[in-house]
């Protein structure tokens, strides 16, 4: 009987046969494999809350971007959404994806508060004060411990919320939501202090669910009449609220008002992640999308870092040479656009040399 023809060898590239190594050098596909045509949206969605979070932040006192959507909220979505897919890749290795969450999530934290910040206190170096809010994570302590335990739990937890919400989404995704609703009704008392931190916890949970259940298709399946009465609720609530919780001098203020934040964020994020994409989106334009909000998200996770480190090089070079360690508008938007750059060139390519490490590594034949 003859030998079957051959395999062309352009349909075989890449894959390894019996006794030889594979042909070729792998590439990183950052979960390429996986994605549904709809992700570049999310990816846009993703990069434009990064920048409305982080750009007023830089450069200007006050915010000049429109804020329509939560930007934080909408960052910790499409970390849910890239948690789902981790697990995804991962499947049945529950450990591994967990520690890559982890190492994703906490090293940026870890790295400013246990080495950069006590690094630049011992050698008393004075920064610029505007640049100095993004390193010092006392200004605004409850609300920044607040994200940071939410991304620590959400990551130490994400295998086994994941399984659960696989299981029973509609219970598992509606806890936090529940919870938003009987806070706004009055029936569970939360101290003023404690308020903070319970709400950004729950609006953070909230939209991690969110992202999951888009990246899942489990949103995506919910009437669409469903998700815009809920969202309405949620901001209906919100708004009452406020109404109720006005502030004596400064009035019904949503911002100064944490679990009115929560319930109108929570809402908008709902609208903003049941939208589809109208049609299927070229592979090429997902890759650069995706690419870019992974170096915006980078951006996101390693600013303080960042800015700590360039501050006290600048500091030190102002004690040698004697220049002014205050400089002026010019020179806080230079010192901004070097803080941003770092994390974007340096950073950015340290995390696709080692994912491609991580896809040799994964790829190389076990003996």
């Amino acid at each position: 009987m003859a030998d079957p023809l051959p395999t062309p060898r352009r349909q075989v590239t890449g894959v390894q046969r019996p006794g030889r190594p594979a042909r070729g050098r792998p590439r990183c596909s950052h979960g390429r494999d996986d994605r549904h045509p709809d992700d570049r949206y999310l990816a846009i969605v993703v990069g434009l809350a990064v920048l409305t979070t982080i750009v007023p932040t830089i450069y200007t006192e006050q915010a000049w971007l429109p804020v329509v959507v939560p930007g934080t909220a909408l960052v910790v979505a499409g970390l849910g959404a890239w948690t789902s897919r981790v697990l995804r890749r991962h499947e049945g290795a529950p450990v591994r994806a967990t520690t890559a969450i982890l190492a994703r999530i906490l090293a940026p934290p870890i790295l400013l508060v246990g080495v950069a910040l006590p690094l630049r206190q011992a050698m008393g170096l004075v920064v610029v004060p505007r640049l100095e809010d993004l390193a010092d994570p006392s200004i605004d302590g409850v609300a920044r411990a607040a994200v940071l335990a939410a991304m620590l739990v959400l990551s130490v937890c994400s295998a086994p919320l994941v399984w659960l919400f696989r299981h029973w989404p509609r219970v598992v995704g509606a806890v936090p939501l529940v919870v938003l609703l009987v806070m706004s009704t009055g029936l569970m008392h939360v101290e003023m202090v404690a308020a903070p931190a319970v709400s950004a916890l729950v609006t953070y949970g909230t939209a991690w669910f969110l992202g999951v259940a888009r990246q899942e298709g489990t949103l995506g399946a919910v009437r669409a009449w469903k998700v815009a009465a809920g969202a309405s609720l949620l901001v209906a609530a919100g708004m009452g609220w406020t109404q109720f919780h006005r502030d004596p001098v400064l009035g019904a203020d949503v911002t100064r008002t944490p679990i009115a934040a929560a319930l109108i964020g929570t809402g908008l994020v709902l609208v903003v992640l049941r939208i589809r994409a109208a049609e299927a989106s070229r592979a090429q334009s997902v890759r650069i999308s995706g690419l870019i909000a992974r170096r915006l998200v980078t951006v996101y996770l390693w600013l303080g870092w960042s800015a700590t480190v360039v501050m006290t090089a600048r500091s030190l070079l102002a004690m040698r040479v004697g220049l002014d360690p205050g400089g002026g508008p010019g020179v806080d938007v230079a010192l901004a656009l070097v803080c941003t750059a770092v994390p974007v060139v340096v950073l950015g390519a340290a995390e696709a040399f080692l994912a491609r490490r991580a896809l040799q590594r994964s790829t190389q034949p076990s003996e």
